[in-house]
């Protein structure tokens, strides 16, 4: 039976809630240690007294230090088991040590023990948002709405579920209210940025950026979104500046060195850019935990498993779809601007880069992990579970398909499950875009890729390995389906741009449209690192631009050698 915490007299309740305060005042301005002695003074004259130990639990799992968050918050609920806090923050903790399932369990008590209870309902909504639940993560949102009108974080968060799903204007209406209850919210200018960015509205997007700059000038990301958009030789001094101080963070100045990259590689200082890039690199790549030996394992078994034979005893057809368009390749192959010019067709909507596929492959892996992982599951896989899993993908594409026929899912590594897609969807079309070797390495190299799913993508040899191993894994798929998918190399593309856009249509069997070539004047969202480039017409600059690098591509080019240029 739990033991309840002795009521404190009013004085002393009084006494202690005003050193609580100057803990957190002290919490606030960054003196944590401070904040730490604080509260165990107050422990030591009122030992059981829950407040403190609640603060010095929080400060430990700002910390890092979960374990001892966990103790302490885990001896406050032994003391008063109603204390819906304690279960909240508790609920963090789980949630920071990725167990969600606990850390679901700790919100709702928080919630049953205190309905309005913000917090609560907020990092509910949160851990609802994550897993993919925005039907409960909405209910919880609203909650946080209702009980709390003015509270701007739920704003910005909404902005950003509506943005991920594509619906920018409503997103943007979200940052502006989060902004209007709270003018100094740096997260929010910078996304409401963001948002403009990838909408081709430059200006306004550096607006909102150097609104973050006058809340908090030293914001490293800051300076490296807006050169961007503007790389310019007058942010350098400010740049270097913050890097110069002795306790920048490695993020920091991981941003800083690229937006020096970006600035340098604008005014053609490339021996300076690629320096810079290449520290940028080095502060990812020490954080990552990848194998380049286990990734061409991995395409090894890809190509055992879906062999030859495999879809020779593929004997139902899962689905007839034709609605699925799979533009793949790697990074900086020219897959944004196809997207582009394929989706300024009025039968075509480019969906940019969905995970759908992604989360297919893991739903697999679960489903099957006690017999065998993926890829090798899928042979043991029932065509009732694969007409699920096609189904399941088409109902999220669907609300983008009323007027259109085509839906292009343009994720690059989906290169990696062409097996899957011809599983689930025979006569989906696939579009595969091809690059000079060295330009592609090198350009990767020179942007700043989302790491997840693109683990190799910050040292040179990393790159040129990996690509040798997506050059194989498509000869295996080009042998397995010959004809049926669409090669498209680059510099024909730019050479040609009428000609291979018609054949491009012609695959999706489709009737040309010349708003096809003036893929520029489409003002469809683009959320990846070419969202600048598919906005201008046709231009040349891009190819062999390695050359501009050459003498640092040395062991790139050693291991390239033998690969199509």
């Amino acid at each position: 039976m739990a033991r309840r915490e002795k009521k404190l007299s009013k004085k002393h309740q009084l006494r202690a809630a005003k050193l609580i305060q100057e803990a957190i005042a002290y919490l606030n301005t960054g003196r944590s240690n401070e904040a730490v002695n604080l509260c165990r003074t107050i422990l030591n004259k009122y030992p059981k007294y829950s407040d403190a130990m609640l603060l010095l639990g929080s400060i430990a799992n700002q910390s890092g230090e979960f374990d001892l968050a966990i103790s302490r918050f885990e001896e406050i609920l032994t003391l008063n088991p109603d204390f819906a806090e304690a279960h909240n923050n508790l609920g963090n903790t789980y949630q920071a040590l990725d167990q969600k399932e606990k850390a679901i369990i700790h919100f709702n008590k928080a919630i049953i023990l205190k309905p309005d209870l913000v917090e609560a309902h907020y990092n509910l909504g949160l851990i609802y948002a994550e897993l993919g639940n925005m039907d409960k993560a909405n209910i919880h949102f609203e909650q946080v709405i209702t009980i709390k009108p003015r509270f701007a974080e739920v704003y910005n968060v909404l902005g950003n579920l509506l943005n991920e799903v594509g619906r920018y204007e409503e997103a943007i209406e979200r940052y502006k209210k989060a902004l209007e209850i709270k003018p100094d919210y740096t997260e929010a200018h910078n996304n409401l940025g963001l948002v403009y960015r990838n909408m081709g509205q430059l200006n306004k997007a550096i607006t909102q950026f150097e609104k973050v700059l006058y809340y908090k000038p030293t914001n490293a990301k800051t300076y490296f979104d807006i050169s961007i958009v503007r790389p310019e030789l007058e942010q350098v001094s400010s740049i270097e500046r913050l890097l110069a101080k002795p306790a920048i963070s490695d993020e920091d100045a991981m941003y800083l060195h690229y937006a020096l990259g970006y600035i340098y590689n604008h005014t053609e200082s490339y021996s300076d850019a690629f320096n810079h890039f290449s520290k940028a690199n080095s502060y990812i790549r020490k954080t990552i935990n990848y194998d380049l030996k286990q990734h061409s394992s991995y395409v090894d078994r890809l190509i055992k498993v879906y062999s030859h034979d495999y879809f020779q005893q593929q004997e139902a057809i899962i689905s007839d779809s034709e609605l699925p368009v799979f533009i793949v390749g790697m990074p900086r192959s020219g897959t944004s601007l196809i997207e582009q010019i394929l989706s300024s067709h009025p039968k075509i909507y480019g969906a940019g880069e969905l995970a759908f596929l992604n989360h297919l492959e893991k739903e697999l892996a679960d489903q099957f992990k006690m017999s065998s992982s993926y890829p090798e599951c899928i042979s043991q896989c029932e065509d009732s579970i694969k007409l699920r899993l096609s189904a399941g993908y088409l109902e999220k594409t669907a609300k983008h398909s009323e007027k259109v026929k085509r839906v292009i899912d343009k994720m690059p590594d989906n290169f990696l499950r062409i097996g899957l897609i011809k599983t689930l969807f025979p006569k989906a079309r696939i579009i595969h875009c091809q690059r000079n070797s060295l330009d592609t390495c090198i350009s990767i190299f020179l942007n700043f890729i989302n790491i997840k799913g693109n683990e190799y993508s910050f040292d040179l040899a990393e790159i040129g390995h990996y690509y040798l191993d997506y050059l194989r894994l498509m000869e295996h798929w080009n042998n397995l389906f010959p004809s049926e998918i669409f090669n498209v190399q680059y510099e024909e593309l730019i050479e040609n741009q009428r000609m291979i856009s018609q054949q491009l249509v012609e695959y999706l069997e489709l009737e040309w449209d010349d708003k096809c070539l003036e893929y520029f004047n489409n003002d469809r969202v683009v959320a990846t690192a070419s969202t600048l480039q598919v906005r201008k017409p046709i231009y040349k600059k891009s190819v062999n631009r390695w050359r501009l690098y050459e003498k640092n591509l040395e062991s790139l080019i050693n291991i390239l050698r033998d690969s199509p240029k």
